[in-house]
């Protein structure tokens, strides 16, 4: 009884762990698949070949029209990515700014009146 009460619980403890280690390296396992979706639909051969290459300007440019005149499917995918990068960002950077304030306010000296 005592065996199979251990084998459930850290079956749970295994899923749990898991469940945890796939969304906290959500980076790791969108940005491939953004690359393999975007490969299969987009023809990189001829992107790279008709990228300007004198001008930053024209390049921007080019950039802006090649993301407005593609599929509806890549303009979501686009966008999706981009919101999900600023929320990870601002994820991070809030993670790093509470360690650091932390850090900060351990290791300054105190104050005397």
């Amino acid at each position: 009884m005592e065996n199979n009460l251990k084998r459930r619980v850290m079956s749970r403890i295994y899923i749990i762990y898991f469940k945890n280690l796939l969304v906290d390296n959500t980076a790791i396992l969108i940005l491939p698949v953004f690359a393999t979706i975007s490969y299969m639909c987009v023809s990189l051969h001829n992107v790279l070949h008709n990228i300007p290459k004198s001008d930053l300007s024209g390049t921007f440019n080019f950039t802006l029209s090649a993301i407005r005149d593609t599929e509806l499917a890549m303009q979501i995918m686009f966008v999706a990515i981009l919101v999900w990068l600023v929320i990870w960002s601002a994820k991070k950077t809030q993670i790093l700014s509470k360690v650091f304030s932390t850090a900060i306010s351990s290791s300054s000296p105190p104050i005397l009146d």
